[in-house]
């Protein structure tokens, strides 16, 4: 819960206004540079924050916005467009 909190921390010091999109779970791989699970751990910069939680848990979009993209595969999520990003 502290790694959402300085999230949302960090969000709204770039003038973001958003809500959380869950109220519990672990983050899984943080934004930043990682090692990529998907390209034979190759440091790579991951430009989104996973986190794990239990089949079923309700999520919420962050901001008002568009579901652009979602994937069910190998982890679900959703990409959504809040119009912010040009």
């Amino acid at each position: 819960m502290k790694i959402i909190l300085a999230l949302l921390a960090i969000l709204f010091l770039h003038g973001c206004t958003f809500r959380p999109p869950v109220t519990s779970g672990t983050v899984t791989s943080a934004f930043g540079l990682r090692s990529n699970p998907f390209n034979e751990g190759a440091i790579q910069f991951h430009n989104g924050t996973d986190i794990g939680l239990p089949i079923g848990t309700p999520v919420s979009s962050v901001a008002r916005g568009r579901v652009t993209r979602t994937n069910y595969c190998v982890a679900s999520w959703c990409k959504v467009d809040t119009g912010r990003r040009k």
